[in-house]
């Protein structure tokens, strides 16, 4: 009956809250700013966070706005990501490779890069598009590299698990996202030396 429930997205805290009672702590943990979620959505927080023992958010301007739709309950905790040290090697501002990493989704815009990337091949054939990552819309989007003739510039690789590896192979960080938290990527391509795009 105790034990602490965690929601990790709005859906999962949404279904946190509704099963808190005593004894049992039940947290929410937001990564998105309120703005970002449709109307239906902040309403059903309106009505069901405050049965929640306590939200984190990233940032004091996330706390603002939450404890401003909330009112007095839950308490709301801003946390900020963190970004674990920042060894060498750096980045490899001779390498003339861009890179984004995330899922391949309608959120990470990876479709815009491309078709502006389309634009930097065509003058600066020299340069190279590197997309790590998996998703549903990877399919679609090699279709459309293939329409644009953009199969030998752009790279649709796989998951990885080394990102800060892949950033050392490469002078430029691509942030394409249609919407973002606090985006962790930018804060390592930064501490990489990347130039972001």
């Amino acid at each position: 009956a105790g034990g602490v429930v965690i929601g990790t997205r709005p859906g999962l805290s949404l279904l946190a809250a509704q099963v808190a009672r005593p004894g049992r702590a039940a947290l929410g943990w937001e990564m998105m700013h309120l703005q970002s979620h449709k109307q239906s959505l902040r309403e059903a927080m309106t009505r069901t966070f405050p049965r929640l023992s306590g939200l984190v958010v990233l940032t004091d301007r996330d706390r603002a706005e939450y404890r401003s739709l909330l009112g007095a309950q839950p308490p709301v905790w801003a946390l900020p990501n963190t970004v674990q040290d920042i060894a060498p090697p750096f980045a490899d501002m001779a390498s003339r490779t861009v890179l984004a990493a995330g899922r391949y989704n309608q959120q990470k815009g990876f479709d815009m890069l491309v078709e502006a990337f389309a634009g930097v091949a065509e003058r600066h054939p020299d340069w190279r598009l590197r997309i790590v990552g998996h998703g549903v819309l990877r399919e679609p989007l090699r279709e459309r590299v293939h329409a644009l003739g953009l199969a030998g510039s752009v790279e649709l690789a796989g998951p990885t698990d080394d990102v800060l590896g892949e950033m050392a192979q490469a002078s430029i960080y691509a942030l394409s996202s249609r919407w973002e938290g606090l985006p962790l990527v930018l804060v390592e391509a930064m501490s990489k030396g990347m130039a972001i795009a």
